[in-house]
């Protein structure tokens, strides 16, 4: 469990007497996908977290592990998706894909804590897909609703490359991280064990559904034990009479002992709405800054997909300024009077930071030497107002740079904030 995650868990339960749930789900969306900017949801309880594209591509990670390889691989797409199988075995890809002549069509519904894909097609066939991350559990869910004019009758696939490794350190040596794994279905569900490896611990994977699921967890060779390939897909049997639903839950759970992802998962598959995880908007009461939870699918994009727009600046000229530049860069301006325009950027990075985007937020003060740093000291009064002064100079975290700084900056952010702290748009 990361640093600090049992205190913020405390300050958000005040956070929640505060505002009261009536207030919470400023966080929310809807529209057309594909339509406008590119957007990535977030959905996360301090400690397990999704990403999901505007086009359908997810990623997942438990404490900075990452559960399967996402749409940041270098491989080409990946992800948690769904597939419908109709009789003849032809597969339809239930996500919102740029859409084709004959293809679904989907709208996105972002809204506490729950994100929603609605998806048509013209002769009828309409499919949901609904995905949530639960409050108190290492665990996400998935929701699937199928339905047609004339009834079903197939197959409904899932499928995901699991990972269960740091992000980085698989993208590097992918053919090493994917030995190590086994798999076994026990109780009906799926379970995933990684061996320990380097500093990893053991830790284990839980699939599980209330629909009855055949599993296979590896691409060629045995269905189930140790995986040379790992490739899970999980089939459930579709059938519906004209106009019926189909309706099955998923639960995906990460945890350190078999017992525990088990039982989490469980737990995941009977959770209601009341018991899924909404920080963005959560995080928001607690800044005080409800403002700073809207927009965030654009900004959390362009930071999940950087682009450097002015050309970039070498390594080493950013940490002679004392900005890593490990993760995408924030640019900020700020005066001596600019406190409100500091905190409603900062409580935007501190936001997605705890939902697992990560950037590096640097203001430039304008400040001139030791003795003149009004606008410095504006940043400072605003981290200690939302309780993030922790966050100055961390890796992640918020820089200041002065006067003589700003084109260094500049030429490497993926974003930069107006005088409001609003993210001006890219060009």
């Amino acid at each position: 469990v990361p640093e600090g995650a049992v205190l913020l868990r405390r300050r958000l339960a005040r956070a929640h007497e505060r505002a009261g749930r009536p207030e919470f789900g400023v966080a929310s969306a809807e529209g057309e996908c594909g339509a406008g900017d590119a957007r990535v949801f977030t959905l996360s309880n301090g400690v397990y977290g999704v990403q999901c594209t505007d086009s359908g591509l997810f990623r997942s990670s438990a404490g900075g592990v990452s559960v399967y390889r996402g749409f940041e691989s270098p491989a080409g797409p990946a992800g948690l998706r769904f597939e419908f199988l109709d009789g003849e075995g032809r597969a339809a890809e239930l996500r919102p894909l740029p859409a084709s002549e004959g293809g679904l069509r989907f709208k996105y519904r972002l809204r506490g804590g729950l994100l929603r894909f609605d998806g048509s097609r013209a002769d009828g066939f309409a499919c949901s897909l609904t995905t949530g991350v639960t409050a108190s559990d290492m665990a996400e869910v998935r929701i699937v609703e199928l339905s047609a004019p004339g009834g079903l009758d197939g197959a409904l696939r899932l499928s995901f490359e699991p990972v269960l490794a740091r992000a980085e350190d698989f993208e590097a040596h992918p053919a090493f991280w994917r030995l190590g794994l086994h798999a076994e279905v026990r109780e009906g569900a799926l379970l995933i064990r990684r061996l320990p490896r380097q500093k990893l611990a053991s830790c284990w994977l839980c699939l599980a559904s209330d629909a009855p699921l055949e599993y296979r967890a590896d691409a060629s060779g045995e269905a189930l034990g140790w995986l040379a390939h790992p490739l899970v897909t999980a089939c459930a049997p579709v059938r519906t009479e004209p106009g019926g639903v189909f309706r099955a839950r998923f639960a995906l759970a990460f945890a350190a002992t078999e017992r525990e992802a088990l039982d989490s998962a469980r737990r995941a598959l009977s959770c209601g709405a009341g018991k899924l995880a909404d920080l963005p908007s959560a995080l928001g009461a607690l800044y005080g800054a409800d403002a700073a939870a809207r927009g965030l699918p654009e900004l959390a994009a362009r930071l999940c997909f950087p682009r450097v727009e002015g050309g970039g600046t070498a390594r080493g000229a950013l940490w002679a300024l004392g900005v890593p530049g490990d993760f995408p860069i924030i640019c900020a301006r700020v005066s001596k009077d600019g406190e409100d325009a500091a905190r409603a950027a900062i409580a935007r990075h501190a936001i997605l930071r705890c939902c697992g985007v990560r950037s590096e937020l640097v203001f430039l003060t304008g400040d001139g030497g030791e003795y003149h740093r009004d606008a410095a000291r504006a940043v400072s009064r605003a981290l200690s107002a939302a309780g993030l002064e922790a966050l100055y100079a961390a890796r992640a975290g918020v820089y200041c740079v002065g006067a003589d700084a700003e084109g260094a900056v500049e030429r490497s952010a993926a974003v930069v904030l107006d005088a409001r702290g609003e993210p001006l748009p890219s060009k």
